[in-house]
């Protein structure tokens, strides 16, 4: 009881005296001069306030130095350790220290916060108040993922580190996070077909996710999650699309944006060009339009059975009637289709010449009279067209009609017309009534087309001299019964012989029919000058007659 009375005056003293020394011990010994409280004794110690950690942590603005016993501070936060207030922070006194964590730098996202720091010794408690007793211990680890954040709200959370030198003074972390929901996504390049748009925004940093919509209705949205496209389908050519797009966070979603793109377009419509009228065939033109690959065109309103024309900008249309007027349907096509609408075109054809007035064969400008009889418009002259070849030479089918001129005489041409073997006059086809060597518009007759014209002037066996040139000039005497009443103006051509040799020029006169009498001959008229028949027989297709047209 004596050292205890001692040892209490002895505070008080140092208390009202700061700078006295004082001197604890039990051999009344003098405190040491470098000691203010000099406590010594063989077989007793000091004992300083004990605590728990977490009533050492609730002590107010605790002093720099100030020691306490912590009474849960020891090794792995098990057992009693003194502690000390230094620098700021309660550390352990023991064999070894341990120090508080070091703060990190934190993730704030949406709806989460990863909380980081180093320096952690064999583990670390965690917890959201400043309560060490009731902390989770989370091993060791140097971050700690903690969910269902709010938005606009500080959090401040508390790490414990320890080891086995003891457990250190808490380390507080706070974090705000963010107040709004994300930003607007900026509109991106968007990639376009005929039928297919690929849209494309860029990304906004604190988004995580996106939703993209036809309409302007968010709820109802696909969602699109991270991506920063989407590719949509079965859109129409040539049209403006808008669609809306929102990024969104556990904050809200952004304000829409709006977002705007085209597909492809279909080519604009021809325009119609000058067209180039015959009395049988038009050449139709039209311009050329930007971005089309090719046109189509059609007698009908029908783009499906439209042809094909390519890349031209003119066709020409043949067979036509004279006089009369058309209409036809041309569209441009690219990738994406054709035109809506089609071009319209029309134009007439030249009017039909009266029968009796001359034509004039465009091909090689040469005129021939023409002549009504009955009801059919016959040439009045021998036809003349094509390129002189020797008698002694074939026609062949190579493009380029081809005549012979009896005995190789251009001048007999002149005055007979030309001759002609049938495969030639028919230009290699077959079909009775085709147009052959004759102009546009003109065909050669048919078998029964010249029975028309026999039966019409009294039958065969007067026509012949209803049908022959009168006089001699060109027949040979007597040129019997010849009154050319009908104007057919019959001249004796002659005919070549399949050896090439020439016969009968100023006696007879042979005219091919467009019809065959078997596969190796074709039927004919021929007249004499010996009397006033039309005589009808087949003959070898390899003979050169002349040629009569008759008007389609």
């Amino acid at each position: 009881m004596k050292n205890i009375a001692f040892f209490l005056f002895a505070l008080m003293c140092l208390a009202f005296a700061s700078q006295a020394q004082v001197g604890i011990n039990a051999d009344q010994s003098e405190p040491d001069p470098s000691a203010g409280l000099d406590v010594k004794f063989i077989n007793k110690g000091v004992l300083l306030p004990r605590m728990t950690l977490q009533q050492r942590n609730d002590i107010l603005n605790p002093a720099e130095g100030l020691m306490v016993y912590c009474t849960n501070c020891g090794r792995l936060g098990a057992g009693g350790a003194l502690s000390i207030f230094t620098n700021g922070a309660w550390t352990v006194i023991g064999p070894c220290s341990i120090n508080p964590v070091t703060s990190g730098t934190h993730t704030v996202s949406p709806g989460q916060i990863i909380w980081r720091w180093t320096g952690t010794g064999s583990g670390v408690k965690w917890n959201t108040t400043n309560d060490f007793d009731n902390a989770t211990d989370l091993g060791y680890v140097t971050s700690k993922t903690e969910t269902g954040i709010l938005c606009g709200q500080t959090y401040t959370r508390f790490v414990w580190n320890y080891s086995e030198c003891g457990v250190a003074g808490v380390t507080s972390m706070t974090v705000t996070t963010d107040p709004v929901a994300p930003d607007l996504p900026a509109e991106g390049i968007q990639i376009s077909s005929c039928t297919q748009i690929v849209w494309n925004w860029t990304a906004v940093p604190s988004a995580s996710g996106y939703k993209w919509s036809a309409t302007d209705d968010f709820a109802s949205a696909t969602e699109m999650g991270t991506s920063l496209t989407k590719t949509e389908t079965g859109l129409a050519p040539s049209n403006t699309y808008t669609r809306y797009i929102w990024a969104y966070n556990a904050c809200g979603a952004s304000l829409t944006k709006m977002i705007n793109g085209s597909t492809l377009p279909l080519p604009g419509n021809p325009i119609a060009g000058t067209h180039i009228a015959e009395m049988s065939r038009i050449k139709w033109n039209w311009s050329e339009v930007t971005g089309a690959t090719g046109y189509k065109w059609n007698t009908v309103n029908n783009y499906s059975t439209a042809t094909t024309l390519g890349t031209v900008t003119s066709t020409t249309e043949t067979g036509l009637n004279c006089g009369t007027s058309y209409t036809r349907y041309l569209w441009a096509f690219n990738t994406c289709g054709g035109t809506v609408s089609p071009t319209i075109l029309t134009q007439a054809t030249v009017n039909c010449p009266t029968c009796g007035q001359p034509i004039t064969d465009v091909r090689d400008g040469k005129t021939y009279n023409t002549v009504l009889i009955g009801a059919q418009c016959w040439m009045a002259q021998n036809l003349n067209i094509g390129t002189k070849i020797n008698g002694s030479w074939e026609q062949t089918n190579n493009q380029v009609i081809e005549k012979y001129c009896y005995s190789d005489l251009e001048s007999n041409c002149d005055i007979y017309g030309g001759l002609y073997k049938w495969n030639e006059a028919m230009q290699y086809v077959t079909t009775p009534g085709v147009q052959g060597i004759c102009p546009a518009g003109w065909h050669l007759p048919t078998d029964a087309e010249w029975t028309v014209l026999t039966t019409f002037l009294g039958g065969e066996d007067v026509a012949g001299g209803k049908m022959k040139e009168t006089g001699t000039n060109h027949w040979s005497s007597p040129n019997t019964l010849a009154t050319n009443s009908s104007g057919f103006t019959a001249l004796p051509g002659g005919y070549r012989y399949d050896d090439g040799d020439f016969y009968d020029l100023a006696d007879y006169a042979y005219f091919w029919s467009s019809s065959e009498s078997s596969s190796s001959d074709a039927w004919d008229r021929i007249l004499s000058c010996y009397d006033a028949i039309v005589y009808r027989f087949g003959n070898a297709k390899a003979w050169g007659f002349s040629g009569r047209c008759l008007k389609d």
